[in-house]
């Protein structure tokens, strides 16, 4: 077997050969046994070689540091706190936290409990150390909320708070809603509460709403109801919108969540159409109604295009067309030409899409010059507007 100094050597030797795809696989494989053998002497060579063509640097480094982390986590600690450069010792401590928590979760607990990991919570570790925590949670709850409780105010406690707060609702929802009600700052309760309704939302619905009801914060308790209405209208849209339309939330938001929600996972759009109609104030009608046409054309474009030519009114018919030609032009030029044609057919008004034949024009042409000519020449009166731009496009 090749010793520490033999297998850099080869690696280097292999550098030669930076385009070689089997050999890149190689040296990442070098890298690896080049950490196990020596891990201190693969952190050098991890930070000595970055930016270098074809040299896994980053594998290395972080091969290095879980080597270090599960033989030796204080030289770890030690090491990642030597490093000069900034996003080296950020990225690394990461590396670090995450390989004794998973190896040596008690040593990890006392680390965070002495707040001098590289800064703490306020330092560049931070997010590091929120996911330790986050860990934790799903380890030991208890230990979770008392390493949370440890942490100076500021962003991370608060993240921190939220992560404990939605791992701890997955197993024990009732201990982790009596802990986050506890909580003194408001700012933390809310988030806390906000996650566990996220979660339950899920798996709990009824104690969901409980939560969402009870809050006196009426853009928290919408929050959290556009949550609960987010997942309910996926298997029972009626049963979510007749929730939501009951006046125990406000439906504005909430609606805006079930019609995206119901109409994505399936829903017929006529019955969503049917119900902006019934229960979305007229001043707030037409934005639901380009934002239900939106939904199904993500869900199905072509389904969307013969439910947008079915439509009854004719203004809401061409507005939404308009809508989905100008959203397709960039993506699917080509397909938003053949609408444009089959919609000038079936509407009888050749003028009713002129709008949007320029735009179109432009992007037919980048994406297929001889189809943008050919199209063009389909259009009529229009011909001449689509060349114009066909031509600038050239």
């Amino acid at each position: 077997m090749l010793d520490a100094a033999e297998v850099e050597a080869l690696l280097l030797e292999l550098m030669d050969r930076p385009g070689d795809t089997a050999g890149g696989r190689l040296r990442t494989m070098l890298a690896e046994r080049l950490a196990e053998a020596d891990p201190a002497r693969a952190l050098v060579l991890g930070i000595e070689k970055e930016g270098v063509s074809g040299f896994p640097a980053y594998a290395m480094r972080e091969y290095a540091m879980r080597a270090m982390s599960v033989s030796s986590p204080a030289e770890a600690l030690a090491s990642v706190r030597a490093l000069t450069n900034p996003r080296f010792r950020s990225e690394l401590m990461g590396v670090v936290l995450q390989t004794v928590g998973r190896e040596n979760p008690e040593l990890l607990e006392g680390w965070i409990r002495d707040g001098d990991l590289l800064g703490g919570a306020e330092g560049e570790n931070a997010w590091a150390i929120k996911a330790a925590i986050d860990r934790f949670a799903e380890l030991d709850p208890q230990v979770a909320v008392e390493l949370v409780a440890g942490l100076s105010a500021g962003r991370i406690k608060l993240e921190s708070t939220g992560g404990v707060a939605g791992r701890w609702a997955a197993s024990d929802p009732e201990a982790a809603v009596t802990w986050a009600k506890g909580l003194k700052q408001a700012n933390l309760r809310k988030r806390a509460l906000s996650e566990i309704v996220s979660v339950l939302s899920k798996s709990d619905r009824q104690l969901a709403i409980e939560i969402a009801t009870e809050q006196r914060d009426q853009q928290l308790g919408d929050q959290m109801a556009g949550m609960i209405t987010k997942e309910w209208a996926k298997t029972d849209p009626e049963a979510a919108l007749e929730w939501i339309t009951s006046g125990s939330v406000r439906r504005h938001e909430s609606f805006r969540e079930w019609l995206a929600a119901s109409v994505e996972h399936g829903y017929d759009p006529d019955l969503a159409l049917a119900a902006i109609g019934e229960h979305v104030p007229e001043a707030n009608r037409q934005r639901m109604v380009s934002d239900l046409a939106n939904t199904l054309t993500r869900r199905d474009r072509d389904q969307a295009a013969t439910w947008v030519r079915n439509l009854e009114d004719d203004e809401v018919r061409t507005r939404l067309a308009l809508d989905m030609i100008q959203n397709a032009a960039y993506s699917s030029p080509s397909w938003a030409a053949q609408f444009v044609l089959d919609g000038r057919e079936a509407e009888g008004d050749p003028g009713a899409f002129a709008q949007a034949i320029p735009n179109l024009a432009h992007y037919l042409a980048r994406y297929d010059p001889a189809a943008a000519v050919e199209w063009a020449s389909k259009l009529g009166d229009d011909e001449p507007a689509a060349m114009g731009r066909i031509m600038g496009a050239w």
